[in-house]
């Protein structure tokens, strides 16, 4: 039973929204034990290219599993990690209850706007990460930790 939902955030703010989930009576899914992904993909002129998935417990929370809602938390740091850039993107809400039904709850247009407090940043490259540390956002390599590029300074 998916339902549109188109959604807009700025880049760099926490996005938080809940989404309720529901049978196909319309009463609200228990959530206990089910699996809960959402996915966030880039339209490109390829077509959707996946940028990341967030699950329950990494993002998600069903702080009250029967009552249905899940509850999106995706911070600046998840953004970052995730390589999120502004632009144009789709997302899909999906639930696997623990009987395997599978059902996709929500989906829909999803922009990222600019901002002009935060600069947009590429993904790291392979075997280098990216550090958020008081003195801004750094690509750092992944063996030896040595800060390579400051890539955003906070205020």
């Amino acid at each position: 039973m998916s339902v549109k939902r188109p959604l807009a955030f700025h880049l760099g703010e926490t996005w938080g929204v809940d989404f309720p989930t529901k049978d196909d009576e319309g009463n609200a899914l228990p959530l206990g034990g089910a699996t809960v992904t959402w996915r966030l993909s880039r339209e490109t002129r390829e077509g959707r290219v996946l940028v990341q998935e967030w699950t329950l417990g990494d993002g998600l929370t069903a702080n009250t599993p029967t009552n249905g809602i899940v509850a999106m938390d995706i911070t600046p740091e998840m953004q970052f990690d995730a390589g999120v850039q502004p632009g144009r993107h789709w997302h899909e809400l999906k639930v696997v209850m623990p009987d395997d039904r599978e059902s996709v709850q929500v989906i829909g247009p999803f922009k990222v706007d600019s901002s002009l407090h935060v600069t947009a940043i590429p993904p790291a490259p392979d075997g280098y990460a990216y550090v958020v540390d008081e003195d801004g956002t750094y690509i750092v390599d992944d063996i030896t930790g040595e800060y390579l590029v400051q890539q955003v300074e906070e205020e």
